[in-house]
């Protein structure tokens, strides 16, 4: 070849190798190139980087075994070397070794060129694995932290619950208090709802003790046996100016319920109406029958329509109504029309959770100087039928 063309062609190669640096010098990844010896002849900008090298000079011309630890050179040499040989290229993970001697995860992409030379693409993965782990560390304290809101709020909820039950004792058990004319049946009839409104108690903690394990099962109850209950148990110590009735279908309306949920729900509602109804003759009322809905301009304020049979468990009263400012805030934790008698706000909330829970929805109706009348609609299983009221 004459010396001009000679020429020509050493220049096209040193613009193309020019180009092709400029290339890999832009790349995020870190590229190395190693002659057949295995001494690094070239490493972009990234790869320096990875290294720990602020010049190029520190790493050319040292073997690719320097950054890298005598173990696992032998476990990469075994890998890679095979692969290169059958297919000419080889990937996965490597720990690699800084110039400050610190290590670090890398993905490797190992191509071999027919000159014997060696191109070496990488990233460091190390960093994208730490923010895994911290990730996952924030991941466990959220979850921590659920965990123990969720204690505390049953926690509140349970003081409330138990408070209202230990309220009904107190009242039964001043049966005591009655002149001698008190009869055995009545005594009795006292002492059967104290033994109940405990075992109520009891049953209260059953989701503390299930707390972290699965849900508590359903179980099959006869929905008016529940209304009856909580009808009595509003009877009680309210004196003659108040009359709480209940009006149950002829024939059972059975459901599946968790554990004193309904019962939960009809209490305090029931005990928010007592308390505000104020002096005079007034009355509390429980209704059960079966859906649908029919009132087309309700308005719900917690949940919607279920898309399952269920029942509408109405309670109303002969109150004065409930203001608008506080029918705006009654659903709210913070808020309470009875601190001055050491309420705690949590009744309805309680209420709420609970339909928000089993998919139900309570409409309100309510009217100043009318009264007021919550509507509880309370998912039924359809396949459950012909129970016997117990």
């Amino acid at each position: 070849m004459p010396y001009t063309g000679l020429l020509q062609t050493l220049e096209t190669l040193e613009v193309e190798a020019l180009e092709r640096t400029a290339v890999f010098d832009t790349m995020a990844d870190g590229v190395a190139i190693l002659e057949k010896s295995g001494a690094v002849t070239y490493a972009n900008p990234a790869q320096l980087k990875m290294l720990g090298a602020e010049k190029l000079q520190t790493v050319l011309g040292r073997p690719w075994t320097d950054f890298y630890d005598k173990k696992d050179v032998k476990e990469l040499s075994n890998v890679a070397k095979s692969s290169l040989r059958k297919a000419g290229k080889w990937q996965g993970f490597a720990r690699a070794r800084r110039l400050d001697g610190s290590y670090f995860k890398k993905r490797l992409s190992v191509t071999l060129l027919p000159n014997g030379s060696v191109v070496c693409v990488s990233n460091d993965v190390s960093l994208s694995e730490d923010l895994r782990r911290q990730e996952n560390l924030l991941k466990q304290r959220l979850d921590a932290a659920r965990q123990l809101e969720t204690i505390n709020l049953l926690t509140a909820g349970l003081t409330h619950d138990i408070s209202n039950l230990i309220g009904l004792i107190s009242l039964t058990s001043k049966v005591a208090d009655i002149p001698p004319g008190l009869t055995h049946d009545e005594l009795q009839e006292a002492m059967i709802v104290i033994n109940w409104a405990s075992d109520q108690m009891v049953d209260l903690l059953t989701p503390i003790k299930s707390l972290g394990r699965q849900s508590l099962p359903p179980k099959t109850k006869d929905l008016g046996a529940i209304v009856e209950k909580v009808t009595h148990l509003l009877g009680l110590g309210s004196g003659p100016e108040l009359n709480v009735v209940s009006d149950l279908p002829d024939d059972p309306l059975v459901g599946y319920l968790v554990a004193g949920q309904l019962f939960k729900v009809l209490l305090n509602i029931g005990l928010n109406a007592r308390d505000a109804l104020g002096d005079g003759t007034k009355e509390i009322k429980l209704t059960l029958r079966k859906g649908p809905f029919v009132s087309g301009s309700a308005r719900f304020d917690v949940g919607q329509i279920p898309v399952v049979p269920y029942a509408i468990i109405s309670v109303s009263d002969t109150g004065n109504g409930i203001s608008q400012i506080v029918r705006d805030r009654m659903w709210d934790t913070s808020f309470s029309t009875k601190t001055d008698q050491g309420g705690s706000g949590l009744g309805l909330p309680i209420v709420a959770e609970i339909i928000r829970g089993i998919g139900g929805a309570i409409s309100v109706n309510t009217q100043h100087g009318m009264g007021t009348v919550f509507h509880v609609l309370w998912p039924l299983n359809a396949s459950v039928t012909d129970h016997t009221r117990q």
